[in-house]
């Protein structure tokens, strides 16, 4: 049951707009939405943050009367890294060949596809920097602009907001370059802005581990309504409000290309390939750790055995393995297979 079902049974108007075609209604996103608007320009795998914002000032000319649930998806920063003419300009400076961009790839000797992969020259990766700054950039001015139309429309004074990312890009840490292939500190550690609306909690800033499966509770209790039972998340009000954490652990997975998961804690990381299905054994756990606020980048696995061995009941606690009889194979158009591969989303 998703946040959508749950505030349309409630009464809700539910409207999603979304900016690129993994989010397609096809996909079983749209479970909950009155409203799901996935146009794209013809031949177009995605959509600019601006043309989005379009599709929702024309929702917004004859809005629902009534309490509305609004999700706003944007797909900007994500390779590739394209901004506006005017935010390459102001970030790059002078013109470039489209050869100067390198492709995302994954160098890293424990994962790699790329047998002999070499890291993009210093100069393409720092153009690929100033690209992700830019898009960076652009989306922050779409949100801006976002809020004003709804502001105009009358729904932001009263609106409980929430701004939050699905994962982050690597810009070359532990050899991944501009993609997300891992679960580790600069993939899965994400921005979350909440904002209650009568200006609650303003100015708040919570340093404690919080987890995206949070966020459905949390909207939920300042909506005044009751979450559905079973959800793993909590609601964070407490903890905004100043009380101990009572999350200790966080679980993170990635299916796309190198199966892998995770536990978080505050301090710690443990990090374990899946079982593939090959015959060779997995490779060693790794373990990474925070320091005063920073991820430090080597696996201290081998320093630290008493964490693994704390920790790893602890993950084997949260992982659930695929059970091979549940799942059902689902021909794929070549055309999706064609778009999902020019994302990165697939491989063959």
């Amino acid at each position: 049951q998703t946040l959508a079902e749950t505030l349309r049974d409630a009464g809700f108007h539910t409207a999603a707009f979304v900016g690129a075609i993994p989010l397609l209604a096809n996909r079983g996103l749209h479970q909950g939405f009155e409203v799901y608007d996935q146009v794209f320009p013809d031949g177009m795998i995605e959509r600019r943050a601006q043309r989005t914002n379009r599709a929702v000032r024309a929702w917004l000319v004859d809005p629902p009367e009534g309490r509305v649930f609004l999700w706003v998806h944007y797909f900007d920063p994500h390779h590739p890294y394209n901004p506006p003419r005017p935010y390459k300009q102001q970030f790059v400076g002078g013109p470039f060949a489209k050869e100067d961009v390198p492709y995302p790839r994954n160098v890293n000797p424990r994962t790699t596809q790329e047998p002999g992969a070499q890291a993009p020259e210093p100069a393409a990766s720092e153009l690929m920097r100033k690209l992700y700054d830019a898009e960076l950039r652009y989306t922050d001015d779409a949100i801006a602009e976002l809020f004003a139309l709804l502001d105009e429309a009358g729904l932001l004074a009263d609106a409980v907001v929430a701004v939050v990312a699905d994962h982050g890009e690597s810009l070359g840490e532990h050899g991944y370059y501009f993609g997300h292939w891992d679960v580790l500190w600069e993939n899965a550690r994400i921005p979350m802005v909440l904002a209650h609306p009568d200006g609650r909690y303003a100015g708040t800033r919570v340093s404690a581990l919080v987890r995206s499966i949070d966020l459905m509770p949390t909207l939920l209790a300042w909506l005044g309504l009751s979450a559905p039972e079973g959800l793993d998340g909590i609601d964070l009000t407490s903890l905004i409000e100043g009380d101990a954490s009572p999350i200790v652990d966080a679980y993170t997975e990635q299916s796309e290309y190198f199966p892998v998961h995770a536990l978080r804690t505050a301090e710690w990381l443990l990090v374990r390939d899946r079982p593939s299905g090959g015959d060779g054994a997995p490779p060693a756990p790794r373990l990474y750790r925070r320091v005063d606020g920073r991820a430090t980048p080597d696996d201290v696995a081998a320093e630290h055995p008493e964490v693994l061995e704390r920790l790893t009941p602890r993950l084997d606690a949260l992982y659930e393995p695929d059970d091979p009889g549940e799942r059902v194979a689902i021909p794929v158009p070549e055309a999706v297979r064609e778009q999902l591969r020019a994302l990165g989303y697939l491989e063959e």
